[in-house]
């Protein structure tokens, strides 16, 4: 309507002009380049004005559709009442800010303890998390005789199975996973030694360049072992027991006291009695 009303204007006054005399024609053609720098600034808040009040205007076209439709009712017949239409409401960008925000944050993991198949009377010494973002609780469970275990020992062998991830809770657990040990296509040996982690600091320190911590099984292989489980006779080869020397701890300035790992025996068959041969790598104190 505006720009009707604009161009009905223009033109009366084009047809005036021609009655005009040359000063005024300049005159009344500047003042017509003027207006339409504003007639643009009309039409750009008119669409502003439709563009923000679009979510009414929809509204009230519903409701004018409704009073069409009881116009051309029967008189006295009752018009079911026209349920308002609520709209969507457009997300501005603090909306979607926040949305991406809580996206973006990870939720929590509850962390749930591994079964466990051992005794349930055991003592808990300590819990530690692995990095499956589980718990594992290492046990006090008193150790059989014929695991013949060794507190703050470390025997050498071949890795049937790699500790590192290999979990137990106990001594005892990992003696029962070196009695339960089955030789397959790609480890063709039993397990006769084992040793375990059990230091409630949630490390065990070693030579090597891994990182050992509380929990790991090592199931290992010694093929040159003579069975015998007499430890100050037999010939087994032992990487670490007991102390660790002044100089030992002098030279490798990260090693703890007390060597940190329980090591153990299962002997294949019958275990031998002690033959009286001296046997044994030194121990490291």
């Amino acid at each position: 309507l505006v720009l009707i009303s604009a161009r009905f204007q223009m033109q009366r006054r084009t047809r005036a002009d021609e009655r005009l005399p040359l000063e005024d024609l300049q005159v009344v053609s500047v003042s017509k380049w003027r207006s339409i720098p504003f007639l643009l600034a009309i039409l750009a808040v008119l669409c502003y004005a439709l563009y923000a009040g679009r979510n009414e205007m929809l509204l009230a076209a519903y409701g004018a559709k409704a009073m069409i439709v009881q116009s051309f009712t029967k008189k006295g017949k009752t018009v079911d009442a026209v349920t308002p239409v609520v709209l969507p409401k457009v997300p501005t960008k603090v909306d979607r800010l926040q949305i991406a925000t809580a996206e973006a944050i990870p939720k929590p993991v509850k962390e749930e303890p591994i079964k466990y198949k051992g005794s349930k009377k055991a003592k808990v010494i300590t819990t530690v998390k692995l990095s499956n973002n589980q718990t594992m609780e290492i046990l006090d469970e008193p150790i059989p005789d014929d695991c013949y275990a060794e507190q703050h020992g470390d025997y050498d062998g071949f890795a049937v199975q790699w500790g590192l991830g290999h979990k137990a809770r106990s001594a005892a657990e990992c003696c029962r996973m070196c009695k339960e040990f089955k030789p397959s296509d790609a480890v063709g040996n039993k397990c006769n030694v084992w040793v375990w982690c059990g230091d409630p600091s949630g490390v065990c320190w070693t030579m090597d360049i891994h990182a050992h911590t509380t929990g790991d099984c090592w199931l290992k292989w010694q093929s040159g072992w003579d069975n015998v489980v007499d430890l100050k006779a037999t010939n087994l080869k032992v990487n670490h027991r007991g102390r660790f020397s002044q100089a030992f701890r002098s030279e490798h300035k990260t090693a703890p006291e007390f060597v940190p790992w329980v090591a153990g025996l299962h002997p294949t068959g019958d275990p031998k009695p002690a033959t009286g041969k001296a046997g044994g790598q030194a121990p490291a104190s």
